[in-house]
């Protein structure tokens, strides 16, 4: 009998826990993160990054992504990337030598792509004030911008003789000193993490997946950053800076979150794969011209008129055989009509471009081109 009630006892806790988990996430606002790429920064001089000799004759590519967080309560833009003046066909090498950068496309076409205009945030914030990271920000300047007293004081203060032009449309300004809490749930919060900058920050968002996501700003830059916790030359405080990254460390490991340094592609990679596991990403239909030259393929999309690289896979290489049994001139554009994504994947020199990703080929018509 004792064995019974024991078993009919572990049987309601079992049930009653499932019951609160279902209420749990029933309950969960539904917060979506999209990460878009507001720059490529090629550093020319990797020895900036530390305080001594360290990275002495070093290169590293960085990329420079901002990102979009939707919450029923209004959406919020984190970081606005590089200057859109650097929208060009070639990188610019900035005067003092360390950075080569460019930008791959403007915040209208780049928000057009995720289904978002910038009339549709209700919320603006950015890591910290850098160039890299203030690109398009006042194009914002409808939303309220959350930012650190101090930071705000740092650039657009009252006591200033010259004033930060890069952000100085935004007027609807939210002044925070410390923490912060943006739609008062704890699914996105803004975790205040000095050093960098006066006023730096980090960004918290819990997207109800089996981990948070914890998103550096620059209180590192790169994964070796992290790892020996180096302090850049250029820091405002390096004693506040290593006291951040203790601070950041801890709360890391108390939520279990995973950390994505904003200037690695490589995070930039592992955190697309992660959103892409948890998202409805069915392949959409293309149709365009497909090249074949010497391993390297390319797609121009006959609606947009954009050019694409070919990410090599599986059903590329059905695309490929077909084009090579075409008859047609060598290195001729062939019509045809596949199944794919475009993503985001590491191109030359560890940057980042979006390419097609094939998940079937469909035909091929040598007697039809793009308009």
């Amino acid at each position: 009998m004792k064995k019974i009630l024991f078993l009919l006892f572990a049987i309601s806790v079992v049930s009653c826990k499932k019951s609160e988990k279902k209420v749990e996430e029933a309950s969960r606002p539904k917060v979506k993160l999209h990460q878009l790429v507001g720059g490529s920064i090629f550093v020319k001089k990797l020895e900036v990054f530390s305080q001594d000799t360290t990275y002495t004759g070093q290169t590293k590519q960085f990329t420079d992504a901002y990102y979009v967080i939707e919450h029923p309560k209004g959406n919020l833009m984190w970081d606005a990337g590089l200057p859109e003046q650097l929208v060009r066909s070639e990188p610019f090498n900035e005067p003092s030598g360390v950075f080569r950068v460019q930008r791959p496309d403007s915040l209208v076409n780049q928000l057009k792509s995720i289904g978002f205009k910038i009339e549709d945030f209700k919320y603006f914030a950015m890591s910290h004030s850098h160039f890299d990271h203030t690109g398009h920000a006042n194009y914002m300047k409808d939303a309220t911008w959350i930012v650190q007293e101090n930071e705000y004081n740092s650039v657009l203060g009252d006591t200033l003789k010259t004033k930060n032009p890069a952000v100085a449309e935004l007027k609807n300004v939210k002044k925070i000193n410390g923490d912060y809490d943006v739609f008062g749930d704890g699914t996105v919060v803004i975790k205040y993490m000095p050093g960098h900058t006066i006023g730096h920050q980090v960004l918290y968002v819990d997207l109800g997946l089996e981990k948070p996501i914890l998103l550096t700003g620059d209180l590192y830059h790169f994964q070796e950053n992290r790892t020996n916790k180096g302090v850049p030359s250029f820091n405002y405080n390096v004693k506040q800076t290593s006291e951040s990254m203790k601070k950041f460390e801890a709360f890391a490991k108390e939520k279990n979150a995973t950390v994505i340094i904003q200037h690695s592609p490589k995070d930039f990679l592992k955190l697309q794969e992660i959103l892409d596991k948890n998202s409805k990403n069915t392949p959409k239909t293309f149709e365009g011209e497909f090249t074949y030259v010497a391993d390297a393929a390319t797609f121009k999309d006959c609606k947009t008129g954009k050019r694409y690289a070919v990410n090599r896979n599986k059903a590329y290489l059905l695309l490929e055989k077909a084009y090579l049994n075409a008859v047609h001139k060598d290195f001729e554009p062939e019509w045809v009509k596949i199944e794919g994504n475009l993503k985001m994947e590491e191109g030359m020199e560890g940057n980042l471009e979006k390419q097609l990703v094939v998940s079937k080929f469909i035909s091929l018509d040598e007697n039809r081109k793009c308009n």
